[in-house]
């Protein structure tokens, strides 16, 4: 073979090799591609190497990115909590930030949706000795039988009053006659009641800020036969509050067998208010307020 021929070869060689990197270089990584489709996600930059570096399936992160508290560190948490206990997405976001939320021995933590309806406080909620609710009425400024006390006025939030009247009139027409016995307490008023009239034992008394009726959304109602006890549960007049209160937008607050969500005992007088749309859903799945909030919003 000639000089000539072989130096041709050698060129002809370099050039298919030179074509072939040219055409490889021109094809879009894997990486690249992953990059564009999470932009479109507006991860920052860093968020995006943290993906890739961890080789974390995009589409496995979507279903997450409805949540304003999500973060994309904690992806391999929130996926051990979901397949562990086999969570709804946002069972599993809202099990993260709130870790303790049925652990009642833990440090309390502030209210949520405060100023809502929906407010939550129990025994690991709490409200600010400075929190008043807004608009409290007078319940002696509608036709309801109430139980009057020295020197004490009777007040429930404007919206839960309302709605309480309407609930009223409908059971007296029916023939019960129902009785409210305690509406909104300031926190003084519970601070009291805990200290003074049952000795700290909170299996009776909420702790200052831990009750509900501090809120004004939370009535004790029962019939003068029976009280606050719970031969209540025993009536018809209960029976009727039973089936009919969700109708009017009032749950019953501590109910059979959920001990151990709500953190109290079953107390047959006392109802709350949450809005009618919302006690319609926690009725007839019968849930707790703690369950309803749990598995329909996200908790922030």
């Amino acid at each position: 073979m000639s000089k000539l021929k072989l130096i041709s070869i050698v060129i002809f060689v370099c050039l298919l090799v030179l074509t072939v990197e040219l055409i490889a270089s021109s094809k879009p990584h894997k990486n690249d591609n992953q990059y564009e489709l999470l932009k479109e996600y507006r991860f920052t930059q860093e968020e995006m190497n943290f993906i890739i570096n961890y080789q974390i399936d995009p589409e496995k992160i979507k279903p997450y990115l409805q949540f304003e508290t999500f973060r994309v560190y904690n992806f391999f948490f929130y996926e051990n909590i979901r397949t562990k206990y086999q969570l709804s997405y946002l069972e599993t976001i809202n099990t993260y930030n709130f870790p303790n939320y049925y652990n009642y021995d833990t440090i309390p933590t502030l209210a949520i949706f405060t100023n809502t309806p929906l407010v939550l406080v129990n025994k690991h909620f709490f409200l600010l000795k400075s929190y008043y609710p807004k608009n409290l009425v007078n319940v002696n400024t509608r036709n309801i039988t109430y139980i009057k006390r020295p020197n004490e006025e009777m007040y429930l939030q404007k919206e839960a009053l309302e709605n309480f009247d309407k609930l009223y009139q409908e059971a007296k027409n029916e023939g019960f006659e129902l009785v409210i016995f305690s509406g909104f307490r300031p926190y003084h008023k519970q601070q009291e009641l805990y200290y003074e009239t049952f000795g700290m034992d909170n299996s009776i008394s909420a702790k200052p800020g831990h009750s509900e009726h501090q809120t004004g959304l939370a009535i004790d109602v029962s019939t003068l036969k029976h009280g606050l006890t719970d031969f209540f549960a025993l009536s018809q007049e209960y029976l009727w509050l039973e089936k009919n209160a969700h109708r009017f937008g009032y749950i019953l607050r501590y109910p059979k067998d959920k001990e151990h969500i709500t953190g109290y005992q079953f107390e047959p007088w006392h109802f709350r208010y949450v809005g009618v749309e919302h006690a319609k859903i926690i009725y007839e799945q019968n849930l707790t307020l703690e369950e309803y909030l749990f598995k329909t919003f996200e908790l922030k």
